[in-house]
């Protein structure tokens, strides 16, 4: 047969139905579908965790050394690749007044002018003002943005932040921060690190003030803000580990098998055809170019439905899942194109009677 016939048999054989591709079509988007879908739960899950993880503080770390922290070094570290916030703290030397309540004090800290955005404290940004903790400021009914007149004078509320009661240190549950130039040792140096890596740990030994390692005191100390979840979030191995990592590979035997099966239901069309004198490799091309009108519509339609779902629910890390989620619709098409050539291939003329029994 030439290329042109058999082209347009292939076309006559989809449009009257032979080919069974709405069925096919519909029974492989649906199997890609849940595929990706099994992805994107298993995804969405593993984000969620690590989510959790950095929000209750286990991925920020307080380097610990009393009087011996230098803030600007401290600020500084947000230029290393994975340390996402960094900033020097100490306690006030004199505990703030609410213009209010006069009688009784709020623990205050001040901070390096570099302390922002750290995601276990809801990533507040002070700019010119204090950080109020999210349960005085409710008591004190006070937003972003608001006056604080305390006995010391008025203050602008530059954000509030977040210190739940989940496992993480106390002291910052009823608390303000205030931003102050960085002059002066502080007690300690915070960062967000992530992903975590032992290069961000070790960059903390740098905050040292020169020769503090020299004196008495008692060694620089390491601690999670909050080590309840674990030192370290295990993101890698569980992915690794994750049952749905054989989607991509289920995705290829089941589509294999749809390709095989749907050839092999037309044992009887193929064997007479050959018996007509219709050579194998124009079968081959026949079948495979039915079978990509309806692999490819039904992939083109599992992946364009896996994205709009993810568009609806938009999350971190959006790109990777994404990616991770149409695998098996992308790696569907060539396999069902190895079933039908696998079943054309075993498809033989001489058989043509039994076909016929076994019908």
């Amino acid at each position: 047969m030439r290329w042109a016939s058999t082209l347009r048999e292939a076309a006559l054989d989809v449009q009257s139905g032979t080919t069974k591709a709405t069925m096919l079509g519909c029974v492989l988007f649906a199997v890609v579908l849940v595929l990706g879908l099994a992805e994107i739960s298993t995804m969405s899950q593993l984000l969620t965790a690590a989510d959790v993880f950095r929000r209750a503080g286990g991925a920020t770390l307080v380097y610990i050394a009393p009087q011996r922290i230098d803030g600007p070094a401290c600020d500084r570290l947000t230029t290393i690749p994975g340390i996402d916030a960094a900033g020097a703290m100490r306690p006030s030397t004199e505990n703030e007044r609410l213009l209010a309540l006069p009688s009784s004090s709020v623990p205050t800290f001040e901070v390096s002018p570099g302390f922002s955005g750290f995601v276990a404290l809801d990533a507040p940004r002070p700019h010119r003002g204090v950080l109020v903790s999210a349960a005085l400021a409710d008591a004190l009914e006070l937003d972003a943005s608001d006056k604080l007149p305390l006995m010391s004078g008025t203050v602008e509320v530059g954000a509030v932040f977040t210190s739940a009661e989940d496992g993480r240190r106390p002291g910052l549950g009823y608390a303000l921060i205030a931003p102050t130039a960085a002059i002066g040792p502080f007690d300690e140096c915070w960062i967000d690190t992530w992903p975590q890596s032992q290069s961000s740990t070790d960059a903390l030994r740098t905050v040292l003030l020169p020769g503090a390692g020299a004196t008495d005191a008692s060694p620089p100390r390491l601690a999670q803000l909050n080590s309840t979840l674990g030192a370290h979030f295990d993101g890698a191995a569980r992915y690794a580990e994750r049952l749905s990592r054989f989607a991509p590979l289920a995705g290829i035997v089941i589509a294999a098998a749809i390709g095989f099966v749907a050839t092999r239901t037309r044992r009887i069309e193929l064997a007479s055809a050959r018996h007509a004198g219709v050579p194998v490799g124009s079968q081959v091309l026949q079948l495979v170019c039915e079978t990509l009108c309806w692999a490819v519509g039904a992939a083109v339609m599992a992946v364009s439905a896996i994205l709009l779902l993810l568009e609806i629910a938009p999350q971190e890390g959006l790109g990777v899942v994404a990616g991770i989620a149409i695998r098996p619709a992308v790696v569907a098409v060539p396999a069902v194109l190895c079933g039908v050539i696998g079943g054309v291939a075993l498809t033989k003329e001489e058989q043509l009677f039994r076909y016929f029994k076994e019908r």
